[in-house]
This record gives structure tokens, sequence and C-alpha cells, in this order.
């Protein structure tokens, strides 16, 4: 009988017009000439028990064999209704077998064993050996060898699988994993029950993984069961695991390691649960918003990440991206994930890359040169395929500008006198203006259509207490001065919606300056005066408040009382509501996010930043500064020290932009060496106003 290889050999051999030799043979094969040797005796077996002559080896020019016609045909019938045996290993799924026979044990394998398990010779597995090392560059010695004894793995957990898992999916176009059961790790590990628990995490985090994320967790959870098995696990960091268990993707990540334990009558540690988790984080992708978000407490610093990121993108790329807030919330749901990826180094594969660098070459480069400050940062590289996912966030979002000004205003038509009366006044403002209605609703049904509605405008006939939303006041019968009020505000509304597409304008303009100064001058540094030419040329942009403008003395309250972190959060609260920055919604929201998050709003040791979505009541930007006598305890962050909180800067902003440059601000006030001693010793107002820089 011959196996897989054999029988190509001899195919090789009876196709082949010219003597083949051994050298080509074994370059073909990816083995050893010594193995090649040993097939050629395998085949020479064959051919005698099957009544045939033994091949031609002649020196210097090949392998052969001579039969006549009807003879060959009868070679080739035998070949083809024998059984053949063993899958024909590459010398890449050779590499992959080793890896994955040393992850499987414990102890010290033998070069012998391994090339009796491949049906290769020694030679090719010490080949094969000596490549790994080379693949694994720096994590060679991962891999011990000692004389007489064999190989084995040595050294972190994590990297060996993370390790395992790369090589694998390096050659995942080139190997079979799923349809030819090589891997001898996996024979005893139902591929099929992992692939549906995964499913079933799509299902519960509402999102689909790409192919390439669903096959590598696979692989991962398949690692993991058996390394388990051996009492390999994984170790994590405690504070980071605290962190994840907050999050949505470890109940899911625990739902797994529940279904596992079960098929495969194991304990998966909690570590291990905390390291599914985090794949799951790394596997979600997100181009689109999404509301259902829990915050956590990587939020603050994923939300000046990405404000910075839109900064210097609207800089390079010279389109002002801080006027679209669906851009900042769609990449604020994006870098979620891309943190754990980055942190982590989980690779991802982004099937769109090629065509987002031959279509969108001029905003892919510029998230290349941008993403410079996120390595650093981060102190991780960011990889095309990265910077490929980010760029559609930014394609996305100038094409949504270039079109803003189809987006006509929402409107909702409030009437004391009934309906009847607002419909009259919708069909007297339709002939005039061009609009889209949200609603005509009565006084009382107004503040709640308020709430769940997207509104730019409110026309009533009778006053309505508005703080946050334009409201104006016409009669049944629009008179002149209701009409000139309501052609202000149109016009305003059209010119902001344009502004996406002046700067879009202004993109070509430099475009077109630098061509023409490029054709009469010598440009030394173009990037410098592409922007400066951007800058120039840049108008209609939004100025937002600094943080001496967001902090007054009405605001601040020394020598504060409080028995509980609930309580401390509502004192802060209530003096930005008494000056109607944020609504009673806004304070419940506080509380609410503190005891669903915890210590997300710690920024520093004795300083906590309450704070609640935009959209839970802010009505206008500004903090609130609260300085107890006593420190209140947050039980859910931490016992000891680390919980204790002094000092409440409670944050209100009307947009996440705004919210954000806030908080950097705040930041590096609060970094100032020794300022919660400063601020907790200060007898006046004023002088607290000093420490953060206000005049």
């Amino acid at each position: 009988m011959l196996n897989n290889r054999c029988s190509h050999i001899l195919h090789r051999i009876l196709y082949s017009q010219m003597p083949i030799k051994i050298e080509s043979l074994a370059q073909d094969l990816s083995v050893s000439e010594r193995t090649v040797r040993y097939d050629l005796d395998h085949i020479d077996e064959y051919l005698i028990d099957e009544g045939f002559n033994r091949l031609l080896r002649k020196p210097n020019e090949g392998i052969s064999l001579l039969l006549a016609n009807v003879k060959r045909q009868e070679l080739l019938c035998c070949i083809h209704n024998s059984d053949t045996y063993e899958y024909v290993l590459s010398q890449n799924e050779r590499i992959i077998y080793i890896l994955y026979d040393l992850l499987e044990r414990d102890i010290y394998t033998t070069v012998q064993q391994l090339a009796d398990k491949m049906l290769v010779s020694k030679t090719t597995i010490q080949n094969d050996i000596k490549e790994i090392k080379v693949r694994l560059g720096l994590n060679r010695d991962m891999i011990e060898t000692s004389k007489g004894k064999g190989i084995k793995f040595v050294g972190d957990e994590v990297k060996l699988r993370k390790m395992a898992s790369k090589l694998l999916f390096d050659h995942f176009d080139t190997l079979n994993l799923f349809n030819v059961n090589f891997i001898s790790l996996f024979n005893d590990v139902n591929i099929g029950i992992i692939q549906d628990a995964v499913k079933e995490a799509e299902k519960q985090l509402k999102n689909t993984f790409s192919d390439y994320a669903f096959n590598n967790l696979v692989i991962h959870l398949a690692i993991a069961v058996k390394r388990i098995e051996m009492d390999k696990d994984i170790r994590m960091d405690a504070a980071e695991f605290r962190q994840l268990t907050k999050t949505a993707e470890f109940a899911v990540a625990a739902g797994i390691a529940r279904k596992l334990e079960d098929r495969f009558h194991i304990i998966i540690p909690d570590n291990e649960i905390g390291y599914i988790a985090i794949h799951l984080l790394g596997s979600n992708f997100s181009l689109a918003d999404d509301s259902s978000h829990t915050p956590n407490e990587n939020d603050i610093y994923i939300q000046m990440l990405v404000s910075t990121l839109i900064e210097k993108m609207s800089t390079t790329y010279g389109v002002d991206f801080t006027l679209d807030e669906q851009l900042y919330e769609n990449l604020l749901q994006h870098m979620r994930s891309a943190i754990y990826r980055f942190k982590h180094k989980i690779n991802i594969n982004n099937p769109l890359l090629a065509e987002i660098q031959e279509q969108y070459v001029d905003i892919f480069n510029c998230v290349r040169h941008v993403s410079a400050f996120l390595e650093k940062d981060l102190q991780t590289k960011v990889s095309a395929e990265e910077c490929g996912y980010i760029s559609i966030h930014f394609m996305t979002s100038r094409e949504r500008m270039k079109n803003s000004h189809e987006r006509k205003a929402r409107v909702l038509i409030v009437c004391a006198t009934g309906v009847g009366t607002s419909k009259f006044v919708l069909l007297k403002l339709r002939s005039i203006f061009d609009f889209e209605v949200v609603g005509t609703v009565s006084v009382h049904d107004a503040y709640e259509s308020i709430k769940q509605e997207v509104i730019d405008l409110v026309i009533t006939t009778v006053p309505l207490k508005l703080d946050h939303i334009k409201c104006v006041i016409v009669q049944p019968f629009l008179n002149e001065k209701n009409i000139s009020e309501l052609s202000v505000f149109f016009s305003q509304y059209a010119r902001n919606i344009d502004v996406a597409e002046i700067q879009e304008t202004a993109v070509v303009s430099v475009q077109s300056l630098l061509q023409i100064i490029g054709k009469n001058c010598t440009i030394n540094a173009p990037e410098v005066l592409c922007n400066e030419l951007s800058s120039l040329l840049r108008k209609n942009k939004i100025e937002y408040p600094a943080l001496m403008e967001l902090i007054s003395e009405d605001r601040i309250q020394l020598h504060g009382n409080a028995e509980t972190w609930q309580e401390a959060v509502q004192v802060g609260g209530r003096m930005l509501q008494t000056e109607g920055y944020v609504t009673q919604q806004y304070l419940e929201a506080m509380v609410e996010n503190v005891q669903t998050i915890g210590s997300y709003i710690v920024l520093l040791p004795g300083i906590a930043m309450p704070h609640a979505k935009p959209s839970d009541g802010a009505l206008k930007t500004g903090f609130s500064i609260l300085i107890l006598d006593r420190p209140v305890q947050f039980d859910m962050v931490e016992s000891g020290e680390e919980g204790r909180v002094q000092v409440l800067i409670t944050l209100a902003a009307v947009d996440y932009v705004t919210h954000t440059r806030a908080l950097k601000e705040l930041i590096r006030v609060l970094e100032q060496r020794d300022f919660l001693q400063h601020i907790t010793q200060v007898q006046s107002k004023i002088e607290v106003l000093e420490l953060f820089n206000i005049q």
C-alpha cells in the first residue's frame, strides 16, 4: 500500500518524459533527499508486490520507470484502485503539526518520534525545527532543545498560545484545518461544538464576526481546551480582570465556558473566561453607532484618544471632521474593541484593505500618518488592516458631510388650541419654508415628544420652557415678525449644514494651490504648507468653550458634607441643575452610571468626575466643584484609599466633542503636582479658580 506522498511521486515519474532527479522531488515536496530515498524504496516494494519492474535509478540523470503502454495503464489502475493513507504534509503543515504536538504535552518529544508520525526523515524534522526558530524570531527561546531528550515548549502560557495561533493564521490560506484533520492535537476535540458556542456568542452580542475573527476564536478555544486538560491555564492581571467582569462580553464568555465545561468535562478557571472575553472584545468590529454600549473604566481615556484622532485628521486632511458628531460616536465604539486588539496583539484581517488603499489613498495615508500618536500612546504597532478600518469611518464621515445639505430641519409643531389649529399653522409654514415635520402635538404631549425625537426647531403658539432646543412662538395666522424670525433660523440652519461642503471645497482649493505653487516654486515642506493653507482657507469653524469658561464661583462649594457617595453626587449635580445646566433626569443618570460601572468616574486618587450622557438631560456645558470636609467611599470601586473621594468635579456637556475637549483640559490641570493637597486646603472660591488658572 502506498501513502499519499509515495503515490504522488510515482505519478510524477509515470507522467514525466524525462528522468526526475531526487533533488527536484525533495524541493517539490519540501522534504529532505533522504526522505525521498526512503519513499523510493517503498515504491520499489510496492511495484514488486504488484508484479511490475523496479524503478530505474541512474546517477546524475534521475529516476524513471520503463513500461509498455499496456503495463503503464495497468499500473495506473492499480494505483487508482488501491487505498492510500496519511495526508502528505507540506513544510508549513509539518511546522504547525510540530508546534501543536509540543503544546499537547509537557515532556520532551524526540525528533525520531516526530519523523515517525509524519513519515519523513530525522533530517527533515531537524530542518523544520530550524525553520520554526527562524519564524519565532525573538521568541525562539520558547522551544527548548536537549541532546538525547528532544524538544519541548517552555515559557509564558499566553505567549505560547499567541505564537501557536499566529503561526497557524500566517498560513491559514494554505491549510485546510477543519476538512483535513492532520493535527493530532484536535483529534479528540469536537470543533463543531466550539463553532456552535461561538455562533451563540454572536447572537448574544448581536454581532457577526468576520470569518477571520470567527476562526481565530475557534482555534483559541480549541487550544485552551487542550491546555486546560494539562493544567496549563492562563494568569491575568487582577485589575484588568475586574474591569473585564463589568463587560457584556465577559458574561457571554462565561456562557461559552459553561458549554465547553459540559461537553469536554473540564473546569475552566475565571482567568480563562477573562481571556475569552478579551478575544470577544477584540473581535467586535463596529462601523456604526451602538447605543446599547455600557460605559466602562476605559471610556474617558478612549474618548480622549478619539477626540485627538479626529483633531489630528482634521488638521492633516484639511476637513473639519469635528463637525460630525456621528463620526465621534462611531469611532468611540470602534476604538473600544481596537484597544483590546492593540493591547493583546490580536491580529485582524481587513478584506477591504486593497480597495481602500487604491480608491481612498489620500484618507488612508493620512490615517497612517496620524496613527503614529496612537502607536506612541499605546506602545504598539497599528497595522495597515487597523488603519483601513479607521479610514472607513473617515471616508463615511466625508461623504456624510458632503451630503449633509440634503438634510432638512426637523420641526415639531405645538398648538394649545388643538390639532386642527396645528394643521392650519403647518399648512401655512410649508407654503413658505422647506422642512421635515416631526409631528403636530398639543402642549401636554410636547415635552414627551421632545424627549423621544431628534428636533432642530419647535414652532409653538404658546410659551414653552426649552433651553436646549430653538423655540419660536408664532401666531396661528403667521405675522410678519413670525416669518422674519423663522427665516433667520432656516437661513442659519442652511449655512451650518453647508459647512462640510465649504470644508471640502477648501481641500480642493489647497490641492489646486499646491499644484500652482509647485509649478513656479520649490516646495521644501509640502505637508507643512498643505496644513497651513488648509487652516487659512477653513471657514465657519465651531469654537468650543475653554475650561476657564466652564467654571464659575456660583458652582463651587467648599466644606461640603455628604454621608454617602450618592449624596455627594447629588450635591454636585444640584449646583448645575440650579443654574439650568442639567435636568433632574441627569442627576439620576449620574447615580445610575456609578452603580453600573463603578470606578470609571474616579479620575485620580481622591478626585471623581460624575457625569452622564448628553442625551440624559444636559442643557448647557459646565462644571461644578464640590470639596468635602470628609471623603466619601465609592464602595464599588476599591476598598481602601483608592475608593475614598474628597473632590467631586461634576460635568455637564451638550455633545461629546465638547465633553472630551473639556475633559482633556481638566486632566491637564488635575495632573499638576500635589493638586489634591492644594485644592483640599483652599480657603476661598477665588483660590479654587486660581488652581484652575482661571482669572
